[in-house]
């Protein structure tokens, strides 16, 4: 990778102010307390999620064409500006109704104006060699802010988390964080020195119809795959945290800072790790599968591990090291985009197009899971955790995908 140089402040930037798509998992994260503060039912939780993406899938649709249009960094920074606001609304602790509107206003500001546009920026941050590092290095610097605050707020208030005052202070303080971020970002974000430098622009209008060329291309369906495979499989872990406390006789607040490490604290060294061996060893889907089959494997593991607070070790043992590998590799599902050579004008689309079929299990999973929560007692846990064994087998598959396409290219530029 070349060195970062005038790039260091934009994509350090660049990635504090992406934190904001956090928030929408907030309310599993800080599962308990969140539950106690809002005095919600585990399927409510659920419905939360149901309610931001009820508007946000069918938005991701229309954010690329809009992506494409517009500037991608403008769009961005209406985006955190106005999740921003939402965060202080919550901090209100209003009541369930009003909770449940926020989260379907995230569906437009996140929904509509943010994914597609930050993944277009990502992409101009640098050449499609570096893409791997790029992403590791975000997603390290979204562990050490996500670990730093959340961890130490969690320490800082403890039990008083579960109560309004500690939770106002919690979102207050990230609505703070993000506000920064964003001026940081409009500062520090070249967007027309980026786009000449980074990707490939053949000239070609943005239209309508790049949603039909869109679908007609492979990129499309194997980025969708991996990104579908992913996300459930990241859904299911986010329950790793409430099963952790059930199961293992952990508190409320050490399961919360056991799941906020899991979440964002390993991906701070291993994630990085794993885009710069990618990038070195210059092969997306070896690196793959030499990190999503151990996890696979691990997971199943974990689902049989012995209960109760006399194998809390092992399963915080066995937790720790499928994360270790699941992170190392879950941060490759958008580099087909990438490798696969999307020119400019079609990159809005593509993001659009894949962040609709890779998310829309938040159509039904979060209440599906919910529902789980509320009627089988312990035993959904086995039922969420085979989400995550499917996820995997879909993320490989589709990595598979991507060697059988790369090789189609390379034929068809040799045949050329």
């Amino acid at each position: 990778m070349k060195k970062l140089g005038n790039r260091f402040w934009a994509l350090l930037f660049y990635g504090l102010a992406c934190n904001v798509g956090n928030v929408i998992f907030f309310p599993v994260m800080f599962y308990a307390p969140f539950q106690t503060v809002f005095q919600l039912t585990n399927t409510q939780i659920g419905n939360l999620t149901a309610a931001y993406a009820s508007l946000a899938i069918p938005a991701y649709l229309v954010s690329g064409i809009i992506a494409d249009k517009v500037n991608s960094k403008l769009l961005m920074m209406i985006s955190t500006i106005s999740s921003t606001a939402v965060i202080f609304i919550m901090a209100i602790i209003p009541p369930y109704p009003v909770l449940l509107a926020c989260f379907f206003v995230l569906s437009i500001t996140l929904g509509l104006f943010f994914w597609s546009s930050s993944s277009k920026l990502r992409r101009m941050l640098g050449e499609a060699s570096e893409q791997g590092t790029i992403s590791g290095v975000i997603q390290c610097i979204d562990g050490i802010v996500s670990l730093g605050f959340m961890v130490g707020l969690v320490a800082l208030l403890g039990d008083s988390l579960s109560t309004a005052s500690g939770m106002r202070t919690l979102l207050i303080t990230f609505g703070i964080l993000y506000t920064i971020s964003t001026i940081g970002f409009i500062v520090t974000y070249d967007y027309k020195k980026f786009s000449e430098l980074y990707v490939e622009d053949h000239g070609e209008p943005v239209r309508m119809k790049n949603y039909l060329i869109g679908l007609k291309m492979p990129v499309t369906w194997i980025t969708s795959l991996m990104c579908f495979g992913v996300y459930i499989t990241s859904t299911a872990f986010n329950y790793i945290n409430p099963y952790m406390a059930s199961q293992y006789a952990m508190s409320a607040s050490m399961a919360a800072i056991f799941g906020i490490l899991l979440r964002y604290g390993i991906k701070i060294v291993v994630t990085p790790v794993g885009g710069i061996i990618r990038d070195r060893i210059n092969n997306t889907t070896k690196m793959i599968v030499a990190t999503a089959l151990p996890t696979l494997i691990l997971v199943i593991v974990f689902m049989f591990l012995p209960r109760g607070a006399g194998f809390t070790v092992l399963a915080v043992a066995v937790a720790l090291i499928l994360n270790c590998t699941y992170r190392m590799g879950n941060n490759l599902s958008m580099m087909p985009i990438a490798e696969l050579n999307v020119p400019l004008n079609l990159l809005g689309v593509i993001s659009g197009l894949t962040l609709f079929f890779g998310y829309f299990s938040d159509w039904f999973l979060p209440s599906l899971i919910g529902h789980w929560m509320d009627t089988k007692g312990d035993n959904a846990y086995y039922y969420v955790f085979s989400v995550a064994v499917v996820g995997l087998f879909l993320f490989i598959l589709g990595a598979l995908w991507l060697k059988k396409e790369l090789k189609r290219m390379e034929s068809g530029r040799a045949a050329s």
